[in-house]
């Protein structure tokens, strides 16, 4: 169960320090850091490849100046006029300056996502997968080193993390294509100590997700205790025009949650009843889970209806709603969760389903204004769910030790008076996603 802050009046209430975790967080890594982490037998494709990747980060890092003085710049939370911090910063590559970012902003602990933005690729990622036909384009000596790839960043990413380890929640890539050695790449992430899997959107080239070649990887998960992370999702339009961005923005939602009705539909959390499936930088309204019950509760009554045998089958194969499965196996990284998203959560019975998520150190993201991005979202919730959409469920699905995180909370989260305290937005963060006021986006 998560923890109510406080038993006592809330005058005392109100000095206690929330523990805030975020969901949805990113790092980089460089060429020359991931280097040492490849086997013999690819150092000279390593090689190459690196050497590609160089040259667009000095394209990139020439268009991104990095402030002369990036720490100074994160504690000027209050300086209004301070400039929104660039997409690239020391914390995509340096855990300790990181720590400091999260030091800084009142954040315990993160989930942590590839790609920080700073132009840099898993190894061997560039390949594209599928040609515009659909067909297969990639060779199997390709594929191989994309798993290679793999490995070589999840060997960095367990030893990048294992500084301050309870803190971190590493996300591991594994190679989907390869199901035996997917579950293989799963058990050797979990060893090395990293704690989620990265779970891609449902994509042409891989076998949808209620198709039973995939049960080995779900019995991995839920025995490894590996939740299953999305993060967003990938639109397929073929967008174009000035406006494409808009046209993205209205797909990447529905594109992003298309797996969950194929893993609740399919049985999957009615035969693993202990996996865990989050859907990460989401923007979410309760209507699809509307929408999924009134699919499953859907009866036709002529026998001789063509499917409706199959909604028999259907409720044999998951006798309870959708919702019930939704509310056991499912949550949402709803990174810079808005005030109406927010209270829309606890107003559905979903606080318990939804986590904050900061997107550090996404342009996007919430560093290095949390703190006034917090007061914006909580000020006059409830102080016990607005605990546990800021970590209280993130510590339960991730399987994070309380107490430990706790103690580091009483000395830099933001206290319950802090966030309680309603904000104007400041003029230069209007707009902007951790202050939106707008639906989804704005």
């Amino acid at each position: 169960m998560t923890k109510v802050l406080s038993e006592s009046p809330a005058t005392d209430a109100r000095h206690e320090r929330y523990l805030v975790v975020t969901v949805d967080s990113h790092c980089g890594p460089m060429p020359a850091q991931l280097r040492e982490y490849c086997d013999a037998g690819h150092l000279a494709d390593f090689d190459d490849w690196a050497a590609g990747m160089r040259s667009e980060h000095d394209q990139l890092q020439e268009l991104l100046k990095v402030p002369e003085d990036v720490a100074a710049f994160a504690r000027a939370t209050e300086d209004t006029e301070a400039e929104r911090p660039p997409r690239y910063t020391e914390g995509n590559t340096d855990i300790h300056e990181r720590l400091r970012h999260m030091n800084g902003d009142g954040i315990v602990a993160e989930v942590i996502f590839h790609g920080g933005q700073n132009g840099q690729l898993i190894p061997f990622n560039d390949f594209a997968l599928l040609t515009e036909a659909g067909s297969l384009a990639i060779t199997k000596e390709q594929l191989d080193l994309r798993t290679a790839g793999y490995q070589i960043y999840n060997r960095w990413l367990a030893d990048w993390v294992s500084v301050e380890p309870e803190r971190h929640v590493g996300v591991a890539h594994v190679p989907f294509w390869d199901i035996d050695a997917a579950v293989r790449e799963v058990e050797a992430a979990r060893a090395t100590g990293l704690r989620s899997v990265n779970f891609p959107a449902l994509r042409d080239e891989l076998a949808p997700y209620n198709d039973p070649c995939w049960e080995p990887i779900w019995s991995a998960c839920e025995l490894l205790e590996m939740p299953l992370s999305s993060h967003g999702g990938n639109a397929i339009g073929k967008y174009q025009g000035v406006e494409s961005i808009a046209l993205m923005l209205m797909e990447v939602p529905f594109f992003g949650r298309r797996a969950l009705w194929y893993l609740i539909f399919g049985g999957v959390f009615e035969r693993h009843p202990r996996l865990k499936y989050v859907i990460t930088e989401q923007r979410w309204d309760d209507e699809v889970l509307v929408d999924m019950d009134s699919a499953y509760l859907a009866d036709p009554t002529d026998p001789d209806f063509p499917s409706a045998q199959s909604w028999a089958q259907v409720r044999k194969q998951i006798p309870l709603k959708p919702s019930e499965y939704f509310t056991r196996n499912c949550f949402i990284g709803a990174s810079m969760l808005s005030h109406r998203e927010a209270r829309a959560a606890i107003d559905t019975g979903l606080s318990g389903n939804v986590m904050w998520g900061s997107d550090y150190p996404h342009m996007e993201g919430t560093w290095p204004h949390t703190r006034l991005s917090l007061r914006k979202t909580f000020a006059g919730l409830p102080v016990d769910a607005t605990a546990r959409m800021l970590g209280g469920n993130a510590i339960e699905v991730y399987g994070l030790d309380r107490a430990t995180l706790q103690a580091i909370a009483d000395r830099i989260g933001p206290t319950v008076a802090e966030l309680d305290e309603p904000l104007e937005t400041p003029a230069e963060l209007k707009g902007t996603w951790g202050f939106r006021e707008v639906g989804k986006w704005s």
